[in-house]
């Protein structure tokens, strides 16, 4: 037992030290805006200004992007963009570190969240540590997290209330502690992006164990993860529109009601006025989705795509590029190939084996086979409501599900018994994961330069390029 507490506690050091270089050298770099950063980094400023405004995603993100740039307050001005929605055109200088820092800290804090699902699910120390340095090698995962935006925010409180979940049913009963930590978890993701509201799918398991324990003690403990949720949503509401002293002469999204109220003109009943806030909210959010263009794949310039390219690594997406000469340079959105051909494999794989498990009546005899379906379940329920919307959609948006392809990958593996005359013992699932990670980090030096912003020529857009929804050959373009 202690020398296992010691490898754990030599692998997380390891992860944080390579995370800690991976997501957070030269930050700052490239010194201008990045894609979404345009519209966050305005979000940000106006709670630095006390500006009011409603945006369509829920506050949690930007608060913390702008709680960064409060900690570090590396830029003299923090106004600049205060009055905008979207930034447009030339910009003055500013320091992007603090803009950057939480949503990069969060990308770090996933993978070690990550880590402890796999500790939890694989018995091997050793390939769970493996799979958790694959998602540490995506390109994708880092240039994301690298940027002020949003989605390692939300993979943080996915993986955390997955966790909590596996944690909560395994333990030999419920307790009041645990569900208060799911009920703050689960909230957090509903309050950075409304695809969080996938918590629902990943609780279920919790939600069964708390009517199985009815008897006991269960419905008193899902009393505290009701109230966990309950004030951490409405709490961050409220520093929302707490902060947003002055309402500028823009559609700020607020109605008369509201707009009385922050006038000091009416009195609105606590209840009343926090229902309002939200249903505001809301309605705001359902109202510029509507606005948001369809997907236009005949469009030369259209960087969304549609759902069924992103488990492919399609569309990849430049967030901003360079030219001199023959040279480019590109912050480019795209995979690493090895880690989301591993996802994918780690989707297909399950699938047929629920399929042939049911056909032919194989019954569930193990751990890691019982969470086969589950873990199935999360990735299906996440991808389901993107089949039904019209609105332009990007890569980042799978970006949760790829590592739930993951982890449905490390399950496969520890199911398979074998491949023709080559037996799944313990020592071969070692060398399998080694050579994988192997593979795994080779193709991450590859496609480095994309990530970190590195001058790479027109021959080597061409050839990474393996994939033409990948989008990476520019020579057609320039």
């Amino acid at each position: 037992m202690v020398l296992k507490q010691k490898q754990t506690l030599i692998q997380l050091l390891a992860l944080c030290v390579l995370g800690f270089v991976i997501f957070l050298y030269q930050l700052g770099y490239p010194a201008q805006l990045i894609f979404d950063e345009t519209y966050h980094i305005p979000a940000a400023q106006k709670y630095l200004n006390g500006v009011f405004f409603q945006e369509n995603h829920p506050p949690l993100g930007k608060l913390l992007i702008a709680l960064g740039e409060k900690i570090w307050q590396r830029n003299k001005l923090t106004n600049q963009f205060v009055l905008m929605e979207k930034v447009k055109g030339d910009i003055p200088q500013v320091d992007f570190f603090g803009y950057r820092f939480f949503p990069a800290l969060f990308g770090l804090l996933s993978i070690i969240v990550l880590f402890f699902i796999f500790r939890l699910i694989i018995p091997d120390q050793l390939v769970a540590f493996v799979f958790s340095l694959m998602a540490l090698f995506d390109n994708a995962l880092i240039v994301q997290a690298r940027s002020a935006m949003l989605d390692s925010f939300l993979i943080f409180f996915l993986l955390l209330t997955t966790y909590l979940s596996l944690k909560a049913t395994q333990a030999p009963r419920l307790s009041r502690k645990q569900l208060l930590l799911l009920g703050f978890a689960s909230a957090g993701a509903v309050l950075v992006k409304h695809t969080g509201w996938i918590v629902l799918v990943i609780l279920l398991p919790v939600i069964l164990r708390v009517i199985r324990d009815r008897k006991t003690d269960g419905y008193r403990c899902f009393i505290f993860f009701i109230f966990a949720f309950s004030l951490t949503y409405v709490l961050v509401w409220k520093i929302h529109y707490s902060l947003g002293k002055v309402t500028p002469e823009i559609n700020s999204g607020i109605s008369q009601e509201l707009m009385a109220w922050k006038g000091g003109g009416r009195r609105i009943d606590p209840i009343k006025l926090t229902y309002l806030q939200i249903r505001d909210a809301w309605a705001f959010s359902s109202q510029y989705n509507r606005g948001v263009p369809d997907l236009d794949l005949c469009k030369p310039d259209e960087v969304g795509s549609p759902w069924y390219y992103w488990p492919f690594g399609g569309r990849g997406i430049s967030y901003r590029w360079e030219t001199s000469g023959d040279w480019y340079r590109h912050l480019f959105l795209i995979g690493n190939p090895l880690v989301w051909l591993i996802s994918l494999s780690g989707v297909l794989l399950p699938m047929a084996w629920i399929v042939g498990g049911w056909f032919f009546g194989i019954k569930v005899r193990s751990k890691s086979s019982r969470l086969i379906p589950y873990f199935a379940l999360i990735y299906i329920s996440y991808m389901m409501p993107f089949l039904l919307i019209r609105r332009v959609m990007y890569l980042y948006h799978y970006l949760p599900a790829m590592v739930f392809g993951l982890i449905l990958f490390s399950l496969t593996l520890l199911e398979s018994r074998r491949i023709g005359k080559i037996g799944f013992t313990e020592k071969n699932r070692r060398y399998i994961a080694l050579a994988l990670i192997g593979l795994v980090f080779f193709s991450f030096i590859i496609y480095a330069p994309l990530t970190y912003y590195l001058p790479v020529s027109k021959e080597y857009m061409k050839r990474i390029n393996i994939l033409p929804i990948w989008n990476t050959d520019f020579q057609q373009r320039n």
